[in-house]
């Protein structure tokens, strides 16, 4: 199948029929080499040209990106200019159609915008769907197709695999084509495709095998869905240890309930993941899923200890507040980068396992949870992960904080251990420290 742009180019079967799709959604993940721009960009000519008046948006992260590549390609393959605005203007039999490139931090403005299709380029750039289930919602122009797509590299088991690759081409609207660099290599300079044998294997996993179980700036790379879950058994009450909780309401509230084992190994085996509800609702459904509750070691988002909540001349904070309902926390004090690196230690050790049949938020959430572009504050580069979708993963740091805090704070002496210490430090013994007082 030839495509007619300016240039000629040829399609391959995984191509042609993502061009031609008349699914509502689909998508190209694949490697480096594999043509998934030019093909988008081939079907999006195809949808400027069927429908007169159509309005296509095409949107990628950072605007130099759109600039430099994506743009750049189009003008290259079609011989449209795109003027300053970043609209182009695609001839049809009547009114001629507009072609839209904008960057994410665009789309605010877009709000009202009447869409007949829109491509999100290299999906795997936006941290997570937002981009894409708002575009959804501006699909009502009157044409022949109105559709949605993406063209994205494989980057773990972000928001792209999670929606066309977890189960893959199940839903009809949802279908999905991939390619590794091989799959292409007859098209690509032969010396190119030698050179891809020296990348790192990451890279070369990820970039040109097309490999999901590999990701980029992972907080927890060490974690391996293999070797760290497993499914469910029963606990013993005596294993049962520390519970975590990360407190939200328009984000999820995450409690995590740790145990045990006879090695040390510490088991996550079960969790509370929901949003949108009040802390007498979390207090219950905490005691509901472990009775054994008050026996364990509770800890919480240090955050949570300030008094920003009122109730009348009542000024309480979050802590309180769960108090009031049955069940006491103490806050997670730890450095939350040092928080991090323990958990990181624990997956590097095998010390940990998660139940995976009780934990899925925890699971997915690890495997998506990234750092953050670094940025610079006062001449230092801070670095943090990012704020999304991570609400399970903040209630396993606090879990893990917790433990060795609690390992740490030094147990109380007895009156007679405690009276012969102050002796010790003031250099007089027992006894002449009881006569002092008795004087």
């Amino acid at each position: 199948m030839v495509m007619e742009l300016e240039k000629p180019f040829y399609l391959k079967i995984y191509q042609a029929e993502f061009v031609d799709s008349h699914a509502k959604f689909p998508a190209i993940i694949s490697a480096w080499g594999t043509g998934k721009d030019l093909s988008a960009l081939a079907r999006i000519m195809l949808l400027a040209k069927e429908s007169e008046d159509n309005l296509i948006l095409v949107l990628r992260k950072e605007f130099k990106d759109l600039q430099d590549s994506t743009i750049n390609d189009f003008e290259s393959y079609t011989g449209i200019k795109v003027d300053s605005n970043g609209d182009a203007l695609v001839r049809t039999e009547g009114r001629p159609s507009k072609i839209m490139f904008r960057h994410i931090e665009q789309l605010n403005n877009l709000q009202n915008i009447n869409l007949g299709a829109f491509w999100i380029n290299q999906g795997e750039e936006l941290s997570d769907d937002t981009a894409f289930q708002l575009l959804k919602g501006r699909l009502r122009r009157a044409v022949k197709r109105r559709t949605g797509f993406i063209t994205a590299n494989a980057d773990g088991h972000n928001w792209c695999w999670r929606i066309w690759l977890e189960h893959k081409n199940t839903l009809p609207e949802y279908p999905s084509w991939e390619a590794t660099t091989y799959d292409n290599q007859d098209v690509l300079p032969e010396d190119y495709v030698r050179s891809l044998k020296d990348l790192p294997e990451n890279l070369y996993k990820r970039f040109v095998l097309n490999d999901h179980s590999v990701a980029q700036g992972l907080v927890w790379p060490e974690f391996d869905e293999v070797k760290h879950t497993s499914n469910s058994f029963e606990i013993p009450n005596d294993w049962k240890d520390i519970i975590g909780l990360d407190h939200g309401h328009n984000h999820p509230t995450a409690a995590l309930f740790g145990a045990v084992d006879y090695d040390g190994k510490l088991i996550i085996y079960d969790e509370h993941y929901e949003a949108g509800q009040l802390i007498s609702y979390h207090a219950k459904a905490i005691k509901t899923l472990e009775p054994y509750y008050e026996n364990m070691k509770r800890w919480i988002d240090p955050t949570c200890r300030y008094k920003n909540m009122q109730d009348g001349d009542r000024c309480y904070s979050v802590m309180e507040a769960y108090q009031d309902y049955g069940i006491a926390f103490r806050p997670a004090t730890m450095d939350a980068q040092a928080a991090i690196n323990k958990v990181g230690e624990l997956f590097k050790t095998d010390k940990i396992i998660i139940f995976k049949d009780k934990c899925p938020n925890l699971i997915r959430e690890i495997k998506e949870w990234k750092w953050a572009t670094p940025k610079s504050v006062n001449g230092f580069v801070k670095e943090e992960p990012v704020r999304l979708k991570e609400d399970a993963c903040k209630a396993l740091t606090y879990l893990v904080a917790g433990r060795i805090q609690a390992s740490e704070i030094p147990k109380p002496r007895s009156v007679d251990q405690a009276i012969p210490m102050a002796g010790e430090l003031l250099g007089v013994g027992t006894e002449s420290r009881y006569s002092q007082f008795m004087k």
